[in-house]
């Protein structure tokens, strides 16, 4: 959508002042125009006529400021704030105030700069919000515009002459002329207006080439603020249009009682239409607790949403921050429709912005029809097929997962304690107190029988096994051959230690990642250690119990229980999405199939699935 902007100018210099609102454009009459308001003052009261020494250095100002702009090979946010600041270093003194507000509207954003005092506000429906609040520090702000936007450019003293509520009454008349007269304009003050300099950009849609400018003509000299037009046609909708009266028929009487009928149903609407506008009342009295609040989550959500397609991680910040202004004034959505509002377009919204999808996990397999009382504690997954244990039970279920295909694994030696299993294609691997032994078809074959595990972690990855034993701080492999697997060997010399005491997860993609009981991760390979960053502030917070990934995958799954969800980086550390539901808090184990599209929820007695999204 194309805007324009129409400039409503109000000001009212007093003695020792000097100000300008005005737009400047450049050689170019088909270039934007740039909107500014410039207010000198001195520290020290002056005589009236000390004004043209102001106006010279004003001029001096605003010719600085409008070359410095239209000279800059780009019409943006950094040229605009470099040509503001460097007029305002160039001229401050020590005596005086000099207050610069500057904004420019480009095809797809308006960028704001403001220093000195200068301040610039945005009127959005019933919402006014301070964007800008400047001092001797450059300032500056870029955003996005809508229909009817009024963006207010002011000196900072404009919210100390007028309280917040009284000056949103002045502005959000859409009558020009009304709003000239509320604050004054040609020297005149009417209906309240106090000294102030003030210019209002009012947005709309673009329906000519050039840029409309208010400005005050053809005021009736008496005072009051009215055209000579306008008084004009007040008059004429003044006089009443006189009809001849009609004398009542005897047949008319009867009709006393329908008008009597009309007459109570209208005290009865009339008595509704009070009641309907003293809770509206009561609403805009308790808003006004929390509406600046309001304004600025509108804001911020209004942000977020124009900036997802450009910055992402930008976008999700301003969510964020909506999300947590949202959360002073929740509570107002049963009597506030404007909060309502903004939960639903929050809650439409998240997962696009934010990425966070609140889902309800299906179910997909009990595996108590499988075994009786069967109670899941691990599950690992190998080209689509599952296996899971049961350690209480020494019960072992291998699954398909696209067919939805269940058997019992057979032969498992249940007089010997299963501390983990793995699995690689078609064959599952069970680790004992004394044994290691895999199975193919049901056919068990023995890996290892010299020696005795108590506090490990298996996993198998290009046909290999690895156990990471946390008391000895090893890491052990078992390397496959022609004639099976060899002895294990350590993979990291006695000297290169990681520190497994607090490994509580594992995965391998090629290279090592093991997640530490403190919610860290680290990534091994060639003998070296390095921590894996994730560039997410909102989840480093989050505690994290297990984690995902493997050599078909490019994300790393991170499952928080306490949070109940399920946080998706990609392996450089970048945020991508997260799943959030109750079902997560009572895992004890789960999988990701990229190919099937899913996450694989173990609680105890059954199988949850998430559907992962495009």
């Amino acid at each position: 959508m194309a805007y324009s902007i129409r400039l409503i100018k109000v000001i009212k210099p007093i003695a020792g002042e000097w100000s300008y609102a005005h737009d400047l454009t450049s050689d170019n009459s088909a270039e934007r125009p740039l909107y500014l308001l410039v207010n000198i003052k001195n520290k020290i009261l002056l005589e009236e006529n000390s004004v043209l020494d102001l106006n010279e250095l004003g001029i001096k100002i605003i010719t600085e400021i409008k070359n410095l702009f239209f000279e800059s090979t780009q019409r943006d946010l950094n040229a605009l704030k470099s040509s503001v600041g460097s007029a305002y270093d160039n001229n401050i003194k020590s005596d005086l105030i000099i207050a610069i507000s500057a904004a420019y509207l480009s095809e797809s954003e308006i960028v704001l700069s403001a220093v000195g005092g200068g301040c610039i506000s945005l009127l959005r429906g019933n919402s006014l919000v301070k964007l800008l609040i400047s001092n001797t520090s450059v300032i500056y702000a870029t955003g996005a515009v809508t229909n009817q936007d009024k963006l207010i450019m002011s000196t900072t003293d404009l919210f100390e002459k007028y309280d917040e509520q009284r000056l949103k009454k002045l502005l959000t008349t859409d009558n020009e002329g009304t709003l000239l007269r509320n604050f004054g304009l040609q020297g005149r003050l009417f209906l309240g207006g106090k000294e102030c300099v003030l210019g209002v950009l009012k947005v709309f849609e673009k329906k000519a080439s050039r840029t409309d400018i208010y400005v005050n003509t053809d005021t009736d000299d008496r005072g009051g603020g009215f055209s000579k037009k306008e008084k004009l046609f007040s008059l004429l909708r003044s006089i009443k249009s006189i009809k001849p009266r009609l004398e009542k028929s005897e047949f008319d009487i009867k009709r006393g009682k329908i008008y009597t009928a009309f007459g109570v149903g209208f005290i009865v609407l009339l008595l509704f239409l009070i009641a309907v506008g003293a809770r509206r009342k009561t609403i805009q009295t308790e808003r006004s607790s929390y509406s600046e609040e309001l304004a600025q989550a509108k804001y911020k959500f209004d942000e977020a949403v124009r900036l997802f397609p450009i910055d992402k991680n930008l976008a999700r910040s301003n969510f964020l921050e909506c999300e947590t202004l949202l959360g002073q004034f929740e509570s107002k959505k049963d009597k506030d429709e404007e909060v309502q509002t903004l939960i639903d377009n929050i809650n439409a919204k998240e997962g696009e912005i934010l990425g966070i999808y609140k889902v309800d996990s299906q179910l997909y397999l009990d595996l108590r029809l499988i075994v009786d009382g069967f109670t899941g504690s691990r599950i690992t997954i190998s080209a689509e097929t599952a296996f899971v244990l049961d350690s209480i039970n020494k019960n072992i279920i291998k699954v398909t997962l696209p067919e939805k295909r269940s058997e019992i694994v057979k032969n498992v030696d249940k007089n010997k304690k299963i501390l983990d299993i793995a699995s690689y294609m078609d064959n599952t691997f069970i680790f004992s107190d004394n044994e290691v032994y895999g199975f193919k078809d049901n056919q068990k074959y023995v890996i290892d029988k010299e020696n005795n595990y108590s506090n490990i972690i298996s996993y198998a990855y290009g046909g290999n096994l690895y156990v990471f034993e946390k008391d000895s701080d090893s890491i052990w492999r078992y390397s496959v051959g022609d004639n099976g697997y060899t002895p294990r060997k350590l993979w990291l010399s006695e000297t290169n230690t990681v520190g497994l005491g607090n490994l509580i997860d594992v995965a391998i993609d090629g290279s090592i990642w093991i997640l530490k009981n403190n919610s860290e991760i680290y990534v091994l390979g060639s003998g070296s250690q390095t921590r894996f960053k994730i560039n997410d502030e909102l989840s480093k917070s989050k505690s994290i119990e297990m984690f995902y990934t493997d050599e078909n995958s490019e994300n790393v799954y991170l499952l928080s229980k306490s949070n109940g969800s399920i946080i998706i980086f990609s392996k450089e550390g970048d945020y991508i999405s997260q799943y959030v539901s109750d079902k997560i808090k009572d895992t004890t184990d789960f999988v990701v199939s990229d190919s099937l599209k899913k996450i694989y929820l173990l609680t105890n007695h059954e199988i949850y699935f998430i559907d992962l999204r495009q």
